[in-house]
């Protein structure tokens, strides 16, 4: 299941329920089986891996998306920092566009 919500979340930006869903999905079952997530991850190549963290980092009210940071937690205590700072950076550039001003 973290494998098809992978090749198919990588190419995709959030703009409908069923997206979004498949969004969270990753990130829930990613936060339940961390080392599965990573191993996964590692698989893809960097480009990939960035783009796959964006769409996973794409969500409203990031304040108040606990699953998130249970994720990266959760890769911290499995030894994967790495991954888990990759997330941290997708996360802060999606917080960074959204307050970003229109001019």
């Amino acid at each position: 299941m973290l494998r098809k919500c992978m090749q198919s979340g990588q190419h995709l930006a959030w703009n409908a329920h069923t997206v979004g869903f498949m969004q969270h999905a990753t990130v829930e079952l990613g936060a339940a089986h961390p080392q599965a997530f990573a191993a996964e991850v590692r698989q893809l190549p960097a480009a990939e891996q960035r783009s796959l963290f964006r769409f996973l980092a794409d969500v409203e009210g990031h304040d108040v998306y606990k699953p998130y940071p249970l994720l990266m937690k959760r890769l911290l205590a499995t030894g994967a920092p790495d991954l888990a700072a990759l997330l941290q950076q997708a996360k802060e550039r999606r917080i960074r566009r959204v307050r970003k001003p229109l001019h």
